[in-house]
């Protein structure tokens, strides 16, 4: 800029070790870090009916994932025996955990909600509904955890992939600006818009894909891979039943991975011009 400012830098043609920086949670660094590492940007949502299934497909998908989503109450018989083998998992496999809890509390009760799910996971979703009570109550647990360094995180709501959600356009601007607000506790957004986030630090979590367009018959809705990394503007994409419920995980997981990955090659590739770029010169 003429005043001498650096002109800010499009998060959707930075590559990911570039982002690392910018960031200011411990947990979006050690993501889009690991997400350069392993050369992938899939999430899978582990929704199984058991835990042995759960273990199993941990194992057939572990080397291509970089964060596996859970919902652990899921499980008929979760304990934290269950969190420390999934830990082991993490550890051998390279993938964070991130508790898709979307918790929407006062700070008290967020601080407790939290402390607990970071005993066993890195990361968890969460609603802004409460405002910025509950994410000082994310910091106070974080800083009370005095577990260096720190590399625990939260993903807020402010979009979502099912049909008729009663999310409105304000709702999602206000929880954007405490994303930046709160920036050293907030990994990143649960998003499905390529205008939301502009600082490179913050990663964008984007759910709602399958191998195919479409949706199911409880409202969730589909949308391909490469729309959305490239129309969308996702950087982890997140992908559950079409892995889980293939009759081979371990293949789906590799297919969607490359294709995830050569979706987001094409987005920072010098020179090119993407489906997000053509989308933000008619904005």
């Amino acid at each position: 800029f003429p005043n001498g400012d650096l002109i800010p830098k499009n998060r959707l043609k930075m590559k990911f070790n570039e982002r690392v920086d910018h960031a200011q949670n411990p947990l979006a660094r050690l993501i889009l870090d690991l997400m350069e590492q392993k050369k992938s940007n899939l999430c899978v949502a582990l929704d199984v009916p058991t835990w042995e299934e759960a273990v199993r497909i941990l194992h057939e998908v572990g080397d291509y994932v970089v964060v596996v989503k859970t919902h652990f109450d899921t499980f008929p018989d979760w304990s934290p025996a269950r969190g420390e083998q999934l830990n082991e998992l993490a550890k051998k496999y390279r993938f964070i955990i991130v508790e898709d809890r979307k918790f929407g509390d006062i700070g008290n009760v967020i601080k407790s909600q939290v402390r607990a799910v970071f005993g066993w996971a890195q990361g968890v979703t969460m609603h802004t509904i409460c405002g910025e009570g509950s994410l000082d109550g994310v910091r106070m647990a974080i800083k009370e955890m005095n577990d260096p360094p720190f590399e625990r995180g939260v993903f807020l709501v402010s979009e979502l992939s099912c049909a008729e959600n009663l999310i409105s356009t304000q709702y999602t601007k206000k929880t954007t600006e405490l994303a930046v607000q709160f920036s050293q506790v907030v990994t990143g957004l649960v998003a499905q818009s390529p205008l939301l986030i502009k600082e490179p630090g913050f990663v964008q979590l984007t759910p709602g894909v399958s191998s195919k367009p479409g949706g199911d018959n409880l409202g969730q809705t589909y949308v391909t891979p490469s729309d959305a990394v490239l129309l969308k503007g996702g950087d982890l994409i997140v992908v559950g039943r079409a892995i889980t419920q293939s009759s081979d995980p371990k293949d789906a997981a590799r297919k969607m991975r490359n294709e995830l990955w050569n979706a987001y090659v094409e987005r920072v590739s010098d020179g090119l011009t993407t489906t997000v770029e053509r989308h933000l010169d008619q904005v």
